[in-house]
C-alpha cells in the first residue's frame, strides 16, 4: 500500500470533477484517472531532449506538487503516457466506456501557457489515423479523433471529456479550426499497472489446425507482453479445455482472482481485447450494469453465464460428459399447402416467315425480318427410281450442204470454202490450203 506524501491530499474527494482531477505538468497538462494517482498525458508534450523523464512533479489544484514515476508509455509516436503518483486517495475522472459520437459536444481541459485551468468546447467531427510531425517531417501515424474545440499550447495532454463528463481522449494539437486529440481507444487501453488489486489471468484456447487461431495469434503474442496470458492447445490439454467448458476455438477466458469474469469466442481483434481487459483492470473485475460478457453458447444463457446479465457470483460447473444421442422422433404431419406461385412472364414473340423453298434437298426459309434465305434443315433423299423408257427416234432433218469458211480475226480468207454434204461424218481439209503462197 502506498503512503501519503501530502496531508492535503487526504481531504480531496475520490471521484471528482475536472477542476480537481485535471493536473498541471512541466510544460503541459494531464488528468488523473484512478484514486491510486495514475495520471495520463500526451507523449509528445512530456518528452524532452533526453527522452521521456522517469519521474516528474504533478500539481493537483490546491495541493502541493507530488512526485510521479513513469510506469507505461505507448509504442506509437503519439499517444498516452502513464505516471503513477506517490500516495493514494487522489481525485480522478472516469475513462469513458465508448468514444463520443460524431456531432456530440465535447470539452477540452488544460492549462494554456501555464495560465489558469481553461475549458474549450466544440463538437466531435470524426476520427482515424493522423500524421504525427516533428519539425515539419512526418515520423509516423497515431489513432486520433477530431473536434471543433480550439485549444492552445500548454493544453496538450489535458483531457477531452464527453457529454457525460468522462475522459474520451487527450489533447494532442490544435489550430484555429479545431483540435486533434488522442483517440478514445488509445486512451482507454493505456495500461494502469497496480490498478487491479487481485490477480488477472488470461487463458487463450486454440489449435495448430485452426485457421482463425493462426490469424489471431499475433494479437495474442502482443497481449502476452502486458498480461499474464497462458496459451492452451485444446488437443494437448483436454483436461483444462473441459474444465473451462471450451467447445469452440479460438476462445479467451479472463479470470479475476481465479473466477471467470469474461469470455470471448471466435476471432477478435487486438483492439477489442485490449479494450475489454483495460476495463476489467479499471473496475477490478466489477463491470457494473450495462457491461456485456459474451456467452460461450451464442443465443443461450445457461445458469451462471451471461448474455447481457450481471456478473455471476460463481462460474458454472462444466459438463463432465456429453449425453448420448436419443432416437429420432416420429415424423410430424405434413404442413399446409403453400400459396400459389406468381404468374410467369409472357414468352417472346416468334419470327414470321414470308416464304420457304427446297433446293438440292435443303429446306430454306425467308423470315419476315430478314432479306436472305436461311437454311433450316435438309430433306432426306429417297431411293433412286427405275430408268424411264427410251423415247422413239426422231425424224431426220432436212438434207442440205454445209459450207465451212476459213477466216482470220480480221475477216481475211485463209483457204477456199469447203462444202460438207449431208450425212458426212468427217471432212478432211489439206493443210497446204492454209499456207500462203
Amino acid at each position: 500500500m502506498k503512503t501519503l506524501t501530502a496531508f492535503l491530499l487526504m481531504a480531496l474527494p475520490a471521484l471528482a470533477g475536472p477542476k480537481d482531477a485535471v493536473v498541471e505538468l512541466p510544460g503541459c497538462s494531464g488528468v488523473c484517472v484512478s484514486d491510486e494517482g495514475h495520471v495520463l498525458t500526451a507523449k509528445h508534450c512530456i518528452i524532452g531532449s533526453q527522452g521521456l523523464p522517469e519521474t516528474i512533479l504533478v500539481e493537483f489544484p490546491g495541493a502541493d506538487p507530488v512526485k510521479a514515476v513513469r510506469v507505461w508509455v505507448t509504442e506509437d509516436p503519439e499517444g498516452p503516457v502513464v505516471y503513477d503518483c506517490e500516495g493514494d486517495g487522489f481525485p480522478f475522472l472516469e475513462i469513458a466506456d465508448k468514444p463520443p459520437s460524431v456531432g456530440e459536444q465535447i470539452e477540452a481541459w488544460g492549462y494554456p501557457g501555464g495560465d489558469d485551468l481553461t475549458i474549450r468546447k466544440g463538437d466531435m467531427t470524426g476520427g482515424g489515423d493522423s500524421e504525427f510531425l516533428v519539425n515539419g517531417r512526418v515520423v509516423g501515424r497515431f489513432k486520433a479523433n477530431y473536434s471543433t474545440a480550439v485549444t492552445a499550447p500548454g493544453m496538450s495532454g489535458g483531457p477531452v471529456l464527453d457529454s457525460d463528463g468522462k475522459v474520451c481522449g487527450l489533447i494532442s494539437s490544435g489550430n484555429a479550426r479545431g483540435s486533434t486529440f488522442i483517440s478514445h481507444f488509445a486512451t482507454s487501453t493505456a495500461r494502469l499497472p497496480g490498478a487491479v488489486d487481485g490477480e488477472l489471468t488470461v487463458l487463450y484456447f486454440g489449435a495448430s489446425w485452426c485457421e482463425p487461431c493462426r490469424n489471431m495469434h499475433p494479437a495474442i503474442e502482443s497481449l502476452a507482453e502486458d498480461y499474464d496470458l497462458t496459451e492452451v492447445d485444446v488437443d494437448e490439454d483436454k483436461a483444462l479445455t473441459a474444465e473451462h467448458g471450451v467447445r469452440s476455438i479460438p476462445a479467451i477466458v479472463i479470470l479475476y482472482e481465479g473466477e471467470e469474469v469474461s469470455r470471448v469466442v471466435g476471432y477478435t481483434s487486438e483492439r477489442s481485447l485490449r479494450s475489454r481487459l483495460s476495463r476489467i483492470e479499471r473496475t477490478r473485475g466489477e463491470f457494473g450494469a450495462g457491461f456485456v460478457i459474451q456467452c460461450p453458447i451464442p443465443g443461450q444463457c445457461p445458469p451462471g453465464c451471461r448474455c447481457g446479465c450481471q456478473r455471476p457470483s460463481t462460474r458454472p460447473a462444466p459438463p463432465t460428459s456429453i449425453p448420448p444421442a436419443t432416437a429420432a422422433g416420429a415424423r410430424g404431419p405434413a404442413g399446409p399447402r403453400g400459396p400459389a406461385g406468381i404468374d410467369g412472364t409472357d414468352g417472346a414473340d416468334g419470327r414470321g416467315i414470308d416464304d420457304m423453298r427446297v433446293s438440292d434437298g435443303k429446306l430454306e426459309v425467308l423470315y419476315s425480318d430478314a432479306s436472305e434465305w436461311v437454311l433450316v434443315g435438309e430433306l432426306p433423299s429417297g431411293p433412286q427410281g427405275p430408268a424411264g423408257e427410251r423415247g422413239p427416234q426422231g425424224e431426220p432433218g432436212p438434207s442440205r450442204n454445209v459450207t465451212v469458211i476459213f477466216e482470220d480475226s480480221e475477216g481475211n480468207q485463209l483457204a477456199p470454202p469447203v462444202v460438207v454434204p449431208p450425212g458426212a461424218n468427217t471432212v478432211r481439209v489439206p493443210i497446204e490450203r492454209f499456207i500462203e503462197e
